[in-house]
């Protein structure tokens, strides 16, 4: 068999081919069901009866009818390998970078390297190689296979292992259920929210010159796809959204999705940080330079309640992503307690009701995302009890470099989304300036997200208009590459190329609407220009009224709940925390206490009595931290320990979970302190 690169042992498509059909009888048996059941029934009777070497006596030819059995299955064996490369490697085919940099492709997606060609393929059945839906002849439902694998989106699937996931995936994909057309109203709000991205990026470009905030041009699409996931998975139940991302477009993410005004936004540009920005980031407890902001704003939208939180970022890029995750894993385990579902270690069922009520969303960057340990030790977390939060959707904003970095010096792998693969995750690759594939591969990702509740990865290949910032010139080390974005159009002024030959629009119509938001942000920088610094307008960094999120529903902001500011009163103060001696001895006794037929290990029983019994003469710091937890879980506040050896401890000193010697059944002192205490959770992770 070929590897990715094509320099495998091509398979022989002679004769009978004895070895592709037994391959093809052993990818029958698996879950995967490579070969459909009307092949696997020809293929299980030949390689029971076909020899690995066929020898026919020249004297006996068969008769005609006998003679075409093996050759359609020859053909039909050849073409069901073909479906299998395509599916796994039509992605290397798919014209991904908007740039024109040629792909290498993979020579097994034509028939030839299987040593067929497209008129054989017009003589067997589509029903011999299982895609009956795609049309009568094995020709016609290939090709179609074809332009669905190797045409606009590139899907990696095969190191999917779960076979339902798998299977779920390859049906979808090819009934081509997330690539409904859009309709003309889809399209002009589309290009809508392309002008809003493109003008507010442009204008700050002309009237602060050189100030930097990371623009997100090249990389346009993001937005329309955040506000896809946001719409549709709000359609789908979800309340919550947590959103993390580096510096790379996160003003523009403030502004049109999160709903920070203009005023709000150019006023950290004019010097007047104190009139709105700062101040509302503040709530969410940032108060860094403007492009590395967090906000948490609550929307009232026709889907009921939502709120919206973005993670500050303060210059970490990748670092932010087991932060958003534990915002998403603690908001689930509030909605549980509230309910009065309480979760154990046991038992995380509490928490399946809230699959797809809490949604963390994540940008990386293409070289941080391969380049960072934080990347994979995260998503090592993904599926490790304690720490799954109902799945997140990855967006890989990749504009191919990494600062001044290519990626042949920054990575060993092909895509910037491989250190995926190790986890299971689907990732699917698009062009950012196709921005129907965009919106097409990110339905892929909400709608696989809200039946499996697990992480799925869109790499959108793209690129830097500027530098790394704006005051940086990129054609210093990337002259070529340069050259080419400098005349290259944008995504909006394709996209109104596409709308004007399609008719739906005229372009004087996306002239003026362009001009509608460069007036707003003119009128915007005015107002913030007329008002004294010193003043407290309330109107300055207040979301617009009856603004649209851009998910296409109208909504309302107010402050979330949750939030108070920190004044003398409500601040640090001192708090009593000491125990009265009755209290102390009766926690005592229960943090060194296991039920009558359980038998720890005799050793660290005569170690834990003799623990107990020292409270009187002087305890050491693992027994008064056992005491402090049972102090805590009894007045009602939970507590968590995470971490590797977090239950024994790493000095054979805690031993908060005890293993009984002979059955291996576990008890946890601490969950057992009274009906009324609070929840404990110690979970070893890696």
């Amino acid at each position: 068999m070929s590897d990715d690169n094509g320099a495998g042992t091509r398979p022989q498509a002679d004769g009978y081919n004895a070895g592709l059909a037994e391959e093809l009888y052993e990818r029958s048996l698996r879950a995967r069901g490579v070969v459909p059941p009307s092949l696997a029934d020809l293929v299980e009777g030949t390689a029971v009866r076909v020899p690995a070497v066929v020898s026919t006596p020249a004297a006996a030819p068969r008769a005609q009818e006998a003679q075409a059995a093996p050759e359609q299955l020859r053909i039909a064996a050849a073409a069901g390998a073909m479906v299998e490369s395509l599916r796994t490697l039509g992605h290397l085919n798919v014209q991904i970078d908007p740039l024109g940099t040629p792909r290498t492709g993979h020579p097994s997606i034509e028939p030839e390297y299987h040593g067929i060609t497209w008129a054989d393929l017009e003589t067997i059945p589509s029903s011999a190689i299982g895609l009956q839906a795609m049309g009568d002849t094995g020709r016609t439902a290939v090709e179609k296979l074809r332009g669905i694998y190797a045409g606009r989106i590139g899907y990696e699937l095969d190191h999917m292992e779960d076979s339902a996931k798998w299977n779920w995936l390859v049906n979808y994909i090819e009934s081509g259920q997330h690539m409904n057309p859009m309709d003309q109203g889809g399209k002009v709000h589309l290009l809508r929210i392309l002008t809003e991205v493109e003008g507010f990026e442009s204008f700050l470009q002309r009237s602060y010159l050189g100030q930097k905030r990371f623009s997100i041009e090249g990389l346009d699409m993001m937005v329309p796809m955040i506000r896809r996931i946001i719409r549709r998975t709000a359609l789908g139940g979800t309340k919550k959204y947590f959103i993390g991302m580096a510096h790379r477009g996160r003003l523009n993410v403030l502004a049109h999705i999160i709903g920070f005004s203009y005023e709000a936004i150019l006023a950290e540009f004019e010097g007047q940080a104190s009139k709105g920005m700062q101040d509302r980031a503040a709530e969410a407890g940032s108060g860094d330079v403007k492009y590395h902001v967090g906000a948490r704003e609550l929307v009232r939208s026709q889907m009921g309640e939502l709120e919206l939180s973005l993670a500050p970022n303060p210059s970490h890029l990748e670092h932010v992503n087991p932060v958003v995750q534990g915002m998403a894993r603690a908001e689930r385990e509030l909605m549980a307690r509230e309910s009065g579902l309480l979760m154990s270690e046991e038992d995380e069922s509490a928490l399946d009701a809230y699959g797809t009520s809490v949604l963390p969303i994540l940008v990386h960057g293409d070289s941080s995302f391969m380049g960072q340990g934080i990347v994979p030790e995260t998503l090592n977390l993904s599926r490790l009890p304690g720490y799954e939060n109902g799945g997140t959707i990855h967006i890989v904003a990749n504009n191919q470099l990494g600062f001044t970095t290519d990626p042949r010096d920054s990575r060993s792998s092909r895509y910037a989304s491989d250190i995926a693969l190790a986890f299971r995750m689907p990732i699917v690759h698009v062009n950012a300036d196709d921005p129907e594939a965009c919106l097409s591969a990110v339905q892929l990702a909400i709608d696989f997200h809200l039946e499996f509740s697990e992480d799925v990865v869109v790499d959108l290949v793209g690129y830097r208009r500027y530098g790394h910032n704006e005051g940086d010139e990129p054609a210093y080390t990337q002259p070529v590459m340069y050259q080419k974005i400098r005349k290259h159009p944008t995504v909006r002024s394709l996209w109104v190329d596409q709308l004007v030959g399609e008719g739906v629009i005229e372009r004087a119509a996306a002239d003026e609407m362009a001009s509608a938001i460069n007036d707003r942000l003119a009128e915007a920088r005015q107002a913030v220009s007329e008002e004294d610094p010193g003043d407290d307008d309330p109107d300055i960094g207040a979301p617009t009224a009856g603004s649209t999120l851009g998910i296409g529903m109208e909504v309302e902001r107010e402050k979330p709940r949750g939030y108070e500011t920190l004044t003398e009163e409500t601040g640090w103060r001192d708090v009593m925390t000491a125990i009265d001696p009755v209290r102390a001895r009766e926690l005592n006794d229960s943090v060194h206490a296991w039920p009558d037929d359980f038998k720890p290990n005799p050793k660290l029983a005569k170690q834990l009595e003799r623990r107990r019994d020292s409270l009187e003469e002087g305890i050491d710091w693992a027994h008064a931290e056992a005491l402090a937890f049972a102090a805590l879980l009894t007045e009602d506040v939970p507590v968590r320990l995470s971490g590797e050896d977090s239950e024994r401890g790493t000095f054979s000193q805690r031993h908060l979970v005890l293993h009984d010697s002979e059955t291996g059944r576990e008890w946890t002192p601490l969950k057992h302190l009274g009906e009324e205490q609070a929840q404990f959770q110690v979970w070893n992770s890696s």
